[in-house]
């Protein structure tokens, strides 16, 4: 069974706006926000027209200690310790539903949000309901997800790859 189009859904605006949105944010200098050691390492990038960041904070003490202290997985801390760059960013999450859970719960509480989430959480535990909470509730926010439990480090940085990349 392949990944059908109800499996890739793409934010409630004009069809290409995501990834429009996404390319904006990207030429305007924006960090790509990429919180798991695997997606960081594939999402390889030419860059379109811009300098593009990747970004391994979950990776630090910070985010180890933080995880501890609040008793939290290191990537819900990750996303924490993002709060300052998220206005505008590009995230992308391959691994962790609770990162996507507390971008969202940030967002709510009034930081500013990114420009768009790629990729998706995979997994068993809280994948498909970090993912159907986004599309339900966007926030202003940009999406290219695949839903249900489907997902992953090479989703996230194939979307990555793909959108940061000067070949069409």
């Amino acid at each position: 069974m392949g990944l059908e189009r109800d499996h890739l859904p793409i934010s409630p605006l004009p069809v290409g706006s995501a990834i429009r949105q996404t390319i904006r944010a990207l030429q305007a200098g924006h960090a790509t926000i990429v919180p798991d050691r695997r997606l960081r390492t594939v999402a390889r990038l030419t860059p379109r027209r811009t300098s593009i960041k990747m970004n391994g904070r979950m990776l630090g003490r910070a985010a180890k200690n933080l995880a501890a202290r609040q008793a939290t997985t290191r990537s819900a801390a990750a996303v924490e310790l993002w709060a300052d760059r998220l206005d505008g960013a590009v995230v992308a999450i391959g691994n962790a539903p609770t990162a996507l859970f507390r971008l969202l719960e940030l967002v709510d509480d009034g930081i500013a949000p990114p420009a768009a989430v790629l990729g998706g959480p995979v997994g068993f535990v809280g994948s498909e309901q970090s993912k159907q909470e986004l599309i339900d509730r966007p926030r202003g926010i940009s999406y290219l997800l695949v839903t249900g439990r489907r997902g992953g480090s090479a989703i996230a940085a194939a979307a990555v790859n793909a959108i940061g990349s000067d070949d069409e």
